[in-house]
């Protein structure tokens, strides 16, 4: 049975534990998203080579610092490990709290560093009896000279974290957060080229930030943006989209739902389609050779999408994904 040590505390990971569920089953808090290796919300760092599953797509300079991912980690063998944000916090001042939609807050935290939009960083939250907890949450917002920071933040009922900012974090407060990471954001080598994205939910958090990037860059290539929700209460954003697709020729918004759609109002957008994402990039981008596509929600609409894409020509390292779910409170 490996042990794994983590904050001076060596802990067993019993068959078939991974060894985010081994941390967590010993009391520790690991921020996570997806829980199935396409987040990298839960990476951390090992004294030694980790198993090679565990650094399934992660780049060459990750693998070389043996940094792994803890969910997609099933180790043979002890291992020393630590949690890269642990070392890597940082502070910053909530200047703005507004609700996109009835469950959605849209945080706005003022820090002192850079980031890509689209990446993601960990709110941590220490006034759990069990100790200090993380959430992983995607950036909606530019680095410009402000340095302001824009997290889309659903509320959950049994989520501690989300509950405390949607409750009790007040203007002017200061968070500790991790600084941001991630490699799903808008770069040069996109210029140029047309661009999918698809996103559930607050999984259009990263995808508004990359949006206004590219479009601040000048990006004249087709931009291709799908948001889905449940029914139209969920959507948000509706109108600063509709807007931004009429002031850019190449961008085009395309809101759809599972159900209720005659519900929408002229108000929220006349043009919101009932349909399933996934149906719906399947039937209108048949040919994606060359593409940059961005995924971004529920690991289900991502897998079945990232599928489809590389299918129709989409180049692996061209699909950019970030997976959210929640299955636990946090």
């Amino acid at each position: 049975m490996p042990k794994i040590t983590y904050k001076n505390q060596a802990v067993s990971i019993e068959n078939p534990e991974s060894v985010l569920e081994g941390l967590e089953n010993a009391g520790f808090e690991i921020p996570f998203s997806c829980r199935s290796g396409l987040c990298h919300s839960c990476m951390m760092q090992a004294d030694q080579n980790p198993p090679r599953a565990s650094q399934e797509g992660l780049s060459e300079n990750q693998k070389t610092q043996n940094f792994f991912l803890a969910c997609s980690c099933f180790p043979s063998n002890d291992l020393d490990v630590s949690l890269i944000g642990d070392t890597n916090k940082i502070q910053g001042t909530v200047v703005d709290k507004k609700m996109l939609n009835t469950t959605v807050l849209g945080l706005l935290i003022q820090v002192d560093c850079r980031w890509f939009p689209g990446q993601y960083l960990n709110v941590w939250y220490g006034g759990s009896k069990k100790g200090e907890q993380g959430r992983s949450y995607s950036i909606a917002s530019r680095c410009d000279q402000e340095k302001i920071i824009e997290l889309h933040i659903k509320r959950h009922d049994q989520g501690l974290v989300s509950r405390w900012l949607h409750d009790d974090v007040n203007v002017g407060d200061t968070l500790t957060l991790s600084k941001p990471m991630g490699n799903c954001f808008y770069s040069d080598d996109h210029h140029g080229k047309s661009i999918l994205m698809a996103a559930t939910g607050t999984g259009l958090a990263p995808l508004y930030g990359i949006l206004q990037e590219a479009l601040a860059k000048e990006h004249s290539a087709p931009i291709y943006l799908y948001a889905a929700a449940g029914d139209p209460t969920a959507l948000y954003y509706t109108n600063e989209l509709t807007t931004l697709a009429a002031q850019h020729n190449n961008f085009h918004y395309i809101p759809a739902v599972r159900r209720d759609v005659d519900n929408a109002t002229a108000e929220n957008n006349p043009s919101i389609l009932q349909q399933d994402v996934v149906d719906l990039v399947q039937q209108r981008h048949t040919d994606l050779k060359d593409w940059k596509v961005f995924l971004c929600g529920s690991p289900d609409m991502i897998k079945k999408t990232q599928r489809h894409c590389f299918f129709q020509g989409a180049a692996v390292a061209d699909i950019l994904v970030d997976a959210f779910v929640i299955d636990k409170p946090a």
